[in-house]
């Protein structure tokens, strides 16, 4: 019996340290959308979303037989399992209204191993956005293993143009979801507006065409 007393207490005070690393680690990266502000109260990201995970796949078919490329690339919808914060009605609203984001900026974040400060070092830029999948994750609270889980939400983007910036090394590059492949833009430039877009400011209620992910 002493056994078993002993064992629950270790593994109560696992699952304690466990939670309390998960809720001191760093954040990997946020999303910012400028028409709906986020809730994150990190410095220097007030106005982002916390972001938790990441999903986004570019696919090139090929013939099985011969691996050769068999059509264009594709894009796919870009994913993020984001936290529920004061952006959660707006990006619901932008959904069901079909609103488009003139920018969707994902900012990735590492420690630096001297100063263990979190510092940017990588993002994505998706031009003329807009939301076509938002779903609400809460998981099965009574389970032990979830304890840690937050209230999240999974928001899924297409987009016209989508940008990669490696900051250390000011190295972009980027694509459009329609037309030619392997659009390129000079190391620290700008992205040029992507084909169909709207020049100049443009409105947060702004609807350009995006490729339709059904």
């Amino acid at each position: 019996m002493k056994h078993l007393i002993h064992f629950d207490g270790l593994w109560r005070g696992l699952l304690l340290l466990a939670v309390s690393v998960l809720t001191i680690a760093p954040t990997p990266c946020n999303l910012r959308i400028a028409e709906i502000p986020g809730g994150s109260e990190k410095p220097g990201r007030v106005g982002t979303s916390d972001v938790f995970a990441v999903d986004h796949e570019l696919v090139q078919p090929i013939d099985p037989l011969t691996g050769a490329a068999s059509s264009a690339r594709q894009h796919r919808p870009l994913t993020v399992l984001k936290v529920i914060d004061r952006a959660s009605p707006g990006l619901h609203r932008a959904l069901a209204t079909g609103q488009t984001f003139r920018e969707v900026e994902l900012d990735f974040y590492q420690l630096e191993p001297a100063t263990r400060v979190e510092t940017k070092y990588y993002t994505i830029t998706l031009k003329n956005a807009r939301i076509v999948g938002l779903k609400t994750m809460v998981p099965t609270t009574f389970l032990p293993e979830n304890e840690s889980y937050g209230h999240m939400e999974e928001v899924r983007f297409a987009y016209e143009m989508i940008q990669w910036h490696w900051i250390p090394d000011a190295i972009v590059e980027q694509d459009a979801w329609r037309g030619r492949p392997g659009i390129h833009a000079a190391a620290g430039a700008p992205a040029p507006v992507a084909r169909g877009s709207l020049g100049g400011s443009a409105s947060s209620a702004t609807t350009v065409p995006v490729p339709d992910t059904r």
